[in-house]
């Protein structure tokens, strides 16, 4: 371990001195020697992780400005891979907390039930459900990151990106609002107000179902970007096309309150790991592959 990491700083400090030996015969009009150094520094970046930077610096110093500004941009377009991917990841493994917790109370359910359930997992109810709302931080970060990609890919005047920057935060606001009402309604069992608690217990699992309404119009219209784009394989889009169509039907939740389509049965805990999933694959995509960014024709 700690011979990789000196091998690790040894190839840094070459870079450097390779940037600066670049650099400085780049500026002395040592044209033919520099781009020399820049070719080392591009056969290493191959084989090591290492900046891209150097070889800008040295094209800048050539006066080559558009390589410069492209090796720039390649560099910048890896560390936002990077920041969203992560974050994607992030927002993964916050939200499927939530799914730990024992089933939420149906709507109808007694009052003395409701009371009883958030009385028995009050603890861990409040934590998991702030992780889940924590998790929209992130989110949103991945949420930017893919409507710029939409929005570099369209042509002047195109929607599409817009459609998905608007279905992304409906979906987040819509998903903030049911964990905040499951917040309070946990708040207000646990102080004994019976009547308040049901209530606000009825209301989170109603929203809980029309999340999903909103959840199929963010899936919907990423699908529809994707695949009318190009940014990513195709399988990206027609598995957020399948995303959609599950939270359309669990999105019936909000009004079947019994039986299998129900908020909180089977077929909206199927329709949320859909979710969880397809975000999770996403977000390695993210950190594996750059998008294309060719427009569509």
């Amino acid at each position: 371990m700690a011979g990789s990491t000196r091998s690790s700083l040894c190839d840094l400090r070459i870079a450097d001195w390779l940037e600066i030996r670049g650099y400085v015969l780049a500026v002395s009009s040592q044209r033919d020697a520099a781009r020399e150094v820049s070719a080392e520094l591009a056969h290493r970046a191959a084989r090591e992780d290492i900046s891209l930077e150097p070889q800008a610096q040295i094209y800048a110093g050539l006066g080559d400005k558009d390589v410069a500004f492209a090796l720039g941009g390649d560099m910048n377009e890896r560390s936002e891979r990077i920041v969203a991917g992560l974050s994607g990841i992030a927002f993964v493994v916050l939200s499927a907390v939530v799914a730990a917790l024992p089933p939420f109370p149906a709507v109808g359910a007694s009052a003395q039930a409701v009371v009883a359930y958030y009385g028995a997992h009050q603890r861990a109810f409040l934590v998991l459900n702030f992780f889940g709302v924590a998790g929209l931080v992130p989110g949103l970060v991945v949420l930017a990151y893919l409507t710029a990609v939409f929005r570099r890919a369209e042509r002047e005047g195109g929607w599409l990106w817009i459609l998905t920057l608007a279905g992304g935060l409906f979906a987040f606001i819509a998903a903030w609002v049911d964990l905040a009402l499951f917040q309070c309604a946990a708040y207000a069992a646990v102080r004994g107000d019976e009547r308040i608690a049901r209530a606000l217990s009825d209301v989170a699992t109603l929203t809980f179902g029309t999340f999903f309404l909103a959840q199929f119009a963010f899936s919907a219209a990423f699908a529809w970007a994707a695949r009318a784009l190009r940014t990513w394989p195709g399988w990206v889009g027609a598995t957020s096309a399948l995303v959609a169509l599950l939270s359309l039907v669990a999105s019936w939740g909000a009004v079947d309150t019994a039986g299998a389509l129900a908020a909180g049965g089977p077929v909206t805990l199927v329709a949320f790991l859909a979710i969880v999933l397809w975000f999770l694959a996403f977000s390695i995509l993210i950190l594996v592959r750059a998008p294309s960014a060719a427009p569509a024709s």
